[in-house]
């Protein structure tokens, strides 16, 4: 991972990401901002709907897919 590499735990509601090219619903390269369900979850607006940030942690605690905007 790349400098850039930040940790599921440090994103929070408002924050911006850059996503990657491995995404069907998210364009490379788009810049979202971070947004909480009603629930508290945190997710970024995708072309499906919303897609939920964690599900993209990995073992490492890192956000795959994802760096900061």
């Amino acid at each position: 991972m790349n400098a850039a590499a930040l940790k599921y735990s440090d994103v929070k509601a408002g924050d911006r990401l850059i996503a990657d090219g491995g995404f069907d619903c998210i364009k490379a390269n788009e810049v979202l901002t971070v947004r909480s369900s009603v629930l508290g979850s945190l997710y970024v607006p995708c072309g499906c709907g919303k897609h939920f940030l964690d599900g993209q942690e990995g073992d490492d605690g890192k956000l795959i897919g994802f760096r900061r905007g």
